[in-house]
């Protein structure tokens, strides 16, 4: 794995992590850098057309809110715990949307494994609502890890591990997605954590 494409990784990691964590104008600049764009979807084998497909700034805040941050018809959760947790049979009814939206599940095992993992080297995430498995979250701490720590060791692995739910969450992603813009995104973020998985470069 080349120097320079880590670097590039690192960066694209900061990147979706603040995209995921509701910085639509980051998105934006994104997209009209096309020239930039598409050449790092190609090379993680992404579908540009996906991430460059036509929305206005409105419609692209409106999808991620449809998306992630308002419980709906269209709602995915961006917590691991929903997609592989089992719900609780014992739940009780909640008051919270965000809880019925994700079936009592909110707070399981995968919160605390990265919880636990983040605490081992001392990391606390600015971003993903204070969740540790909020998927902005999870993406902060692989960047800085992607950044920082030498391939092989155990942190590494660790980090992007936690981002094992990725495909779950991105077919979930791509049914509910009227645009496909994050589709685009969320295919990024899994092409991103499988390269690390199976230590490929790009050149």
């Amino acid at each position: 794995m080349t120097e320079e494409f880590t670097r590039a990784r690192a960066k694209t990691l900061e990147a979706l992590s603040r995209i995921f964590d509701g910085d639509v104008d980051l998105l934006l600049e994104m997209r009209a850098d096309e020239e930039g764009l598409r050449p790092l979807a190609e090379n993680l084998s992404v579908d540009p057309a996906l991430l460059l497909t036509a929305a206005t700034e409105t419609e692209l805040r409106r999808s991620y809110d449809a998306l992630f941050a308002i419980p709906g018809t269209r709602y995915v959760p961006p917590y691991a715990s929903s997609h592989l947790s089992e719900p609780p049979e014992d739940a009780p009814p909640s008051p919270s949307a965000f809880a019925r939206a994700d079936g009592g599940r909110l707070g399981g095992e995968p919160a605390q494994r990265s919880r636990a993992v983040y605490a081992r080297v001392g990391f606390s995430p600015g971003r993903g609502d204070g969740m540790p498995d909020h998927l902005a979250a999870q993406l902060e701490f692989a960047a800085r890890v992607d950044a920082t720590v030498p391939d092989g060791d155990r942190t590494r692995r660790e980090a992007f591990g936690l981002l094992n739910w990725l495909e779950v969450f991105g077919r979930k992603v791509s049914q509910r997605d009227d645009l496909g813009v994050f589709t685009g995104v969320t295919a990024l973020a899994a092409a991103i954590a499988e390269s690390e998985a199976a230590g490929d470069s790009v050149e």
